[in-house]
């Protein structure tokens, strides 16, 4: 991408690197904050006292990045984005080449680490391409794709990506194959950029998110489960008729936020704008 396609970048997206507040005295309940994208995975970094969250956005694709701070007017987010990435002596739009046999790239998972890099997968894959901040920090898409990592897969069938957490030295995921009949929570060990398979079961399908909160895994159901809708730790529902495609709880107060892909939800006009979900942390203290 030249200086001409960045230029008109900023006249495209004019104004849309702003902030959106959750007014403090609805702090208490669940928020959906409309959004003009359809978004899929979602990840938090607290870094020396700053909260960040990352959103992929499914169709562009692209990045959402959102600082966030609190005070006694509410939370505010305040919005960035990753829409190319530098690679070489050439920028991209996030990935290396077009995915075959779809013939279009689609942003799905998204997951900061411990140096501020971004993981991120693409159309189900088991590809992770790891994005860093240039020197500048990252500020008006600049980025520079580093590597491209790849899952190693279980003997059998192709096994798809639909969900991935990073927790440390440990990455797992949610997995079926392309019937989509059976559904796995997986676990690999993650060692300088390689990945060693160490657990797999069964998990109920239409399960994604997956997020940690005092040590324990969390989820939450697409529309498409057959489960009664929610968020749950394990195998128990804990706050009943959220459906969502993406999940991640604010380390500092507990409080959790789920991105809800509205593209495929039934409707005559093409489903159901996508949505950024505000949870607070009272709802998991059941």
């Amino acid at each position: 991408m030249t200086s001409a396609y960045w230029e008109a970048a900023k006249q495209s997206y004019a104004n849309q690197e702003g902030g959106v507040t959750i007014s403090a005295d609805r702090l208490d309940e669940i928020v959906e904050i409309p959004l003009g994208f359809q978004p899929l995975g979602i990840c938090h970094s607290f870094v020396s006292g700053r909260k960040r969250i990352a959103i992929a956005a499914y169709y562009e694709p692209a990045i959402c990045i959102a600082d966030l701070t609190g005070d006694e007017n509410g939370l505010h987010f305040q919005t960035s984005w990753i829409r190319g990435v530098d690679h070489g002596i050439q920028s991209v739009r996030l990935f290396l080449d077009i995915s075959q046999p779809g013939g279009a790239n689609r942003a799905q998972t998204i997951n900061f680490d411990r140096e501020g890099r971004l993981w991120v997968t693409r159309n189900s894959e088991r590809d992770f391409f790891i994005l860093a901040p240039s020197a500048s920090g990252g500020k008006e898409g600049r980025w520079t794709l580093r590597e491209k990592v790849s899952l190693p897969g279980p003997k059998g069938e192709y096994q798809m990506v639909h969900s991935a957490s990073r927790e440390g030295n440990r990455l797992f995921t949610i997995e079926s194959p392309g019937s989509l009949q059976k559904w796995f929570f997986c676990e690999y060990e993650v060692k300088d950029s390689q990945f060693i398979a160490l657990e797999r079961h069964s998990i109920k399908a239409w399960r994604y998110g997956i997020a940690f909160r005092f040590g324990a895994p969390w989820t939450v159901t697409d529309f498409r489960s057959k489960e009664k809708h929610g968020i749950y730790c394990e195998n128990k529902l804990v706050v009943p008729g959220v459906e969502a495609n993406g999940l991640c709880f604010l380390k500092d107060d507990g409080s959790a936020l789920v991105t809800r892909y509205g593209q495929s939800h039934p409707g005559a006009f093409n489903g159901v704008p996508g949505a950024l979900i505000y949870v607070p942390s009272h709802f998991f203290d059941k």
